[in-house]
């Protein structure tokens, strides 16, 4: 698995979020119920940046600091990637994902 990758998506995630909407006075608007006429159409690009977001979202969630923290380990030859790699293989292995 690519911990840059998934470092990078849960970044993005996170830009994306929008921020509850809130009304003239500063507090959050209630959520509208109700069903409404009127229908939206969805381009081909929209559906694929809506499933990556799904995706994304589904993804645990990433705590950069430890990542930053064990990528500085690695680099100085700090770390015991052999032991911690063989393990995190029979981890993926025993989850049916190897």
């Amino acid at each position: 698995m690519n911990i840059q990758f998934m470092t990078q998506s849960y970044r993005l995630q996170k830009a994306f979020e929008a921020p509850p909407a809130k009304s003239a006075s500063g507090t959050p608007r209630p959520a509208q119920t109700g069903k409404s006429s009127e229908s939206v159409e969805i381009s081909s690009s929209s559906q694929s940046v809506q499933k990556v977001s799904d995706t994304i979202k589904a993804l645990p969630e990433v705590r950069i600091e430890l990542v930053d923290k064990i990528r500085e380990r690695i680099k100085n030859n700090d770390y015991p990637i052999a032991v911690r790699f063989d393990n995190a293989l029979e981890k993926m292995h025993g989850a049916g994902i190897l």
